[in-house]
């Protein structure tokens, strides 16, 4: 499903991601079902300034530019790509930007701001990475062990290693493309134990789509592993290793994993998009989709705020040591010593183009380095990317498919097109969305 919402500077390769709980079959079958529809115009939301605290408006960013961005998130909710969007920018780890837009819950008065409430999908992998890699740091777990090790009669478990579970080059087919098995589907609305999704992933029929280590296809099922991995090492729930370990110690008070049922005024409602501009459905039987089966490949919820957070002192060495932190972003690689985005196989246009780390994709965006992820679960959309040699981090989160990551790129555009200008503005006309 690929959609270029900006101008063709963007590869439409880079519009979509995988959707964690409805890769193919789920998004068509989401959508046929959704027979009740909820139409209303977005209308773009002037954040309270009381709301931010004072430091966060003395931006590094120039006025000009400040503007256009502004007026790019402005158009992208009354052109009705997404219901609402939360934005926020930081420049050397501190933020510069923080605007809400749109509504959080359509029908209501409830505008969105930096510190509401998103699912982020697949945004989600870095943090189990990191968990990972915190354990690698403790001496508790190696890179080179084996999955068997942790699940001794996971089939083939012996050949596959957590290195390899961390850059989707272990082979274990993704449980989230399950073609027409549409009884999977209802298995999805069943709460699961870890042991038993690990053994609905063991069970899969064929398990593996290449040899081990031999290629490279986007999988939810080594990070749902992964998940589990840092279940038995740590003898906690993910849940609980995640907040004591990431969340509290880094003041992440709004990220949990969304298996608790947790609602709340702070929460954006998922929506899909309308049969017209402007208007949108609800994501059917969004209450019954089950984050157990989501784990550590994607159950996370967050906000702009978090993420900003997460990504700085992610970059700053406080989550794990640099050293550990480099090999997250450095590019993997395969066992003939081939880089594995050379190599892969059975992906879909849309899936985006680049490298892949722990977790984290390393691309390029107009010839500039870019570190990130983007998220896709029912009704929700994220994207949270760095550019390094700028020093600024762009995270938009959106309550609508396809509703961030094309907005993320286009202000990301003009912050790369306003560090080479000698005042920092942006011509007229730059990564405007269409």
């Amino acid at each position: 499903m690929t959609r270029n919402f900006l101008s063709c500077r963007v590869r439409p390769g880079d519009q979509r991601l995988h959707r964690l709980g409805a890769k193919s079959v789920l998004g068509t079958l989401l959508l046929a079902l959704a027979t009740l529809g909820l139409t209303a115009c977005a209308r773009a939301f002037t954040p309270d300034l009381q709301h931010i605290p004072a430091s966060r408006l003395t931006s590094l960013l120039s006025q000009s530019l400040t503007d256009r961005i502004n007026d790019t998130a402005k158009q992208w909710i009354a052109s009705g790509k997404s219901a609402g969007v939360a934005v926020e920018i930081s420049q050397h780890g501190s933020p510069v930007f923080a605007r809400g837009y749109g509504w959080k819950v359509l029908g209501t008065s409830a505008p969105v701001r930096p510190d509401t409430v998103f699912r982020i999908g697949s945004v989600t992998k870095q943090f189990t990475a990191a968990a990972i890699l915190q354990l690698v740091q403790q001496g508790r777990l190696s890179l080179d062990d084996k999955l068997s090790k942790f699940f001794p009669t996971f089939p083939g478990g012996d050949q596959v290693t957590v290195r390899e579970l961390l850059t989707h080059t272990s082979g274990i087919h993704n449980y989230t493309e399950f073609g027409w098995k549409l009884w999977i589907l209802l298995e999805m609305t069943h709460h699961h134990s870890t042991e038993s999704w690990v053994n609905h992933i063991a069970a899969q029929h064929p398990l593996y789509d290449f040899p081990p280590g031999t290629a490279w296809h986007y999988t939810n099922s080594g990070f749902y592993l992964l998940g589990a991995i840092v279940e038995k090492l740590s003898g906690m729930s993910l849940h609980d290793y995640f907040a004591k370990n990431l969340f509290d110690p880094l003041g992440l008070t709004r990220t949990a994993l969304d298996t608790d049922g947790t609602t709340g005024p702070d929460r954006a409602k998922g929506y899909l998009p309308g049969g017209r501009v402007g208007s949108f459905k609800p994501v059917p039987y969004y209450e019954d989709f089950s984050m157990s089966v989501a784990g550590g490949a994607g159950a996370l919820r967050s906000t702009a705020d978090d993420l900003t957070k997460w990504t700085a002192a992610l970059f700053a060495g406080r989550v794990v040591d640099s050293q550990l932190f480099d090999a997250m972003i450095t590019p993997a690689r395969l066992l003939d010593g081939k880089l594995a985005s050379t190599r892969r196989v059975n992906m879909p246009s849309s899936e985006p183009g680049g490298d892949y780390g722990f977790g984290i994709r390393i691309g390029r965006l107009d010839g500039q380095p870019e570190i990130g992820h983007e998220g896709d679960i029912p009704g929700f959309n994220a994207a949270v990317d760095t550019y390094p040699e700028q020093a600024f981090t762009v995270v938009v989160l959106a309550n609508t498919d396809n509703g961030a990551l094309g907005l993320e790129k286009a202000i990301a555009k003009l912050l790369l097109a306003g560090a080479s200008s000698p005042d920092g503005s942006v011509a007229p006309g730059d990564s405007t969305p269409h």
